[in-house]
């Protein structure tokens, strides 16, 4: 049997890994301990005992754990910094975000507003344009019914003043029945009270000078 020496640097390295322990170098711890198993019967030609390997295994462990740790560290670090970046640029977009957001509440407001304004403008137009519609549809009505007064009357008019020229040419031509026909003329609806009162003068005239005799007119 071999005899075990013990080294107080070994002992501290292991004590380090005990207390810091990993993944990484347990699987390591029992590797190096099936190839320590495996290599104890050589132990007496390499004149190194078992727990020196196993020592000096730990110690090459320990380095590999550090350096992975400081690779791990700088990585961690530079996540972490990526990490404060991206927060920071969350952040403002979400500040920014949150204004964006209150304007667009004001100018929803504004627009709401607006709109109610807006709205009350379209009833009072409307309104308006109702009102208008029905004066002209009243003062349509009341200019065809003068329309239609105006036709007939100058209808009246016309046929009056055709029957007056007619009535003209012919007492030109027959002078003698002019009282007869004035009487026929005096008598038409058309003639006015003005007209009437003249030709009734103008018969009370002609009756003091001397009748006529009476001949039809047409």
């Amino acid at each position: 049997k071999a005899q075990v020496h013990r080294c107080p640097q070994n002992e501290d390295s292991l004590a380090t890994l005990v207390q810091h322990p990993s993944a990484a170098m347990c699987r390591y711890f029992i590797l190096f301990t099936a190839a320590l198993v495996l290599t104890a019967s050589n132990a007496e030609q390499t004149k190194v005992t078992p727990l020196q390997k196993l020592v000096s295994m730990l110690d090459e462990m320990a380095a590999k754990g550090k350096s992975e740790k400081i690779a791990e560290a700088t990585e961690f670090a530079k996540f972490h910094e990526w990490c404060d970046g991206m927060r920071m640029e969350k952040e403002t977009s979400i500040a920014e975000a949150a204004e964006q957001m209150e304007e667009l509440e004001a100018s929803i407001n504004k627009a709401n507003a607006d709109v109610e304004v807006l709205a009350e403008e379209i009833k009072e137009l409307e309104a308006a344009v109702a009102k208008a519609e029905e004066e002209v549809a009243a003062a349509n009505a009341v200019r065809e019914k003068e329309l239609a007064d105006y036709t007939a009357q100058h209808t009246d008019l016309s046929e009056s003043i055709s029957a007056c020229a007619r009535a003209i040419d012919t007492l030109k031509a027959r002078t003698e029945d002019v009282p007869q026909s004035l009487m026929q003329v005096r008598n038409r609806p058309a003639v006015d009270a003005y007209a009437r009162a003249v030709i009734s003068s103008f018969l009370a005239v002609s009756t003091e000078v001397g009748a006529p005799e009476a001949n039809a007119y047409e």
